[in-house]
C-alpha cells in the first residue's frame, strides 16, 4: 500500500507540474490544470483502485500560497489529501 501511495504522489505531482507557471489570482488556466487532475486514471500506475473525490484551488492565506487541493481514496481504506502550489513550486515533495 505504501508503494501505491508513493506512485500516486509521483503521478499527481508530475501531472500538476503545469500549475507552477501561473501567477496572481486563480484564473481559468490554473483552475483547468487543477481540475484536470480529476480525470487522471491512477489505478494502473499505483496497482490499487484510486478514486479522486474532490479537486479545487485554495486561496492564498498569510504566507501560504494558492494551492491545488486533491482529496481521494486508495482502496480499500486509505484516504489522502495533497496540496500543490499553483505558482512557484520548487519541485520538492515532503511526505509526512
Amino acid at each position: 500500500m505504501m508503494r501505491a501511495a508513493a506512485v500516486l504522489l509521483g503521478v499527481l505531482f508530475a501531472g500538476a507540474s503545469c500549475l507552477a507557471d501561473g501567477a496572481g489570482q486563480p484564473d481559468a488556466p490554473d483552475r483547468f490544470a487543477c481540475d484536470a487532475l480529476k480525470a487522471i486514471n491512477l489505478t494502473e500506475p499505483t496497482g490499487a483502485p484510486v478514486r479522486v473525490a474532490e479537486v479545487g484551488i485554495l486561496p492564498a492565506a498569510g504566507d501560504q500560497p494558492r494551492l491545488c487541493r486533491v482529496n481521494g481514496f486508495i482502496d480499500p481504506q486509505v484516504g489522502f489529501e495533497i496540496r500543490m502550489p499553483v505558482t512557484h513550486w520548487n519541485g520538492k515533495l515532503l511526505v509526512t
